[in-house]
């Protein structure tokens, strides 16, 4: 499945070391959670351009459906269901 093109002008964000940041469902550019920093998802469809967790970062959600176009080091490109 194709990433959506709204990731394209679609806001990044950026969770702080050691901050927690709950995202809603939504298109997103560039998401970066930083080490010690906690992304909090729920239910519900996200695409992103790129997903990057560095080394000591947290990622909590349901069950994730992940649709990629493709892989690279610390990135994900795609959407990502949860449930």
């Amino acid at each position: 499945m194709p990433v959506e093109s709204c990731v394209n002008v679609a806001a990044s964000v950026t969770v702080a070391v050691g901050a927690t940041l709950n995202l809603p469902p939504g298109c997103y550019k560039d998401v970066r959670v930083n080490a010690g920093g906690t992304l909090n998802l729920v239910a519900g469809l996200y695409n992103f351009k790129t997903l990057r967790l560095i080394a000591g970062a947290t990622l909590n959600g349901g069950s994730v459906s992940d649709h990629r176009e493709r892989a690279e080091p610390h990135h994900q490109r795609g959407r990502r269901e949860l449930e």
